[in-house]
């Protein structure tokens, strides 16, 4: 097995990110290209910070069950995962902000609604 990879699980996390929105335009088969990028960025995490690699394969597997609703939060993870980066080796690594918890976030749509109004969720 690689050692561990930071850059690795950022490029990832933005490849997801990139085939997400390509299968959002009509191009439902990136499917597949979203989910096999989360994984290998929790892969490449797993070493250095396993609850962000868990995280990562929550995000995945909640993807795969609702793919055109389930919004993972790619900006907030690849922040994460350069600030994660910056203090490996010189400092502990952050707590995971509970923005980026997958059940923080169905807690978060549940209140708001896709409609933007709270306690609607249609």
């Amino acid at each position: 097995m690689r050692p561990s990879c930071w850059g690795c699980c950022y490029k990832h996390v933005a490849d997801a990110a990139i085939a997400d929105d390509e299968m959002n335009q009509g191009y439902p088969r990136f499917k597949m290209y979203v989910a096999g990028n989360l994984s290998h960025a929790a892969s490449e995490i797993v070493e250095f910070y396993p609850e962000l690699a868990q995280l990562l394969r929550a995000h995945r597997l909640r993807f795969c069950e609702a793919p055109f609703t389930h919004k993972v939060p790619y900006e907030g993870l690849a922040e994460f995962i350069d600030m994660c980066a910056a203090c490996h080796g010189n400092a502990s690594l952050p707590c995971i902000p509970p923005e980026l918890l997958v059940e923080q976030m169905e807690a978060e749509s549940t209140r708001v609604g896709a409609n933007g109004h709270e306690g609607i969720t249609s």
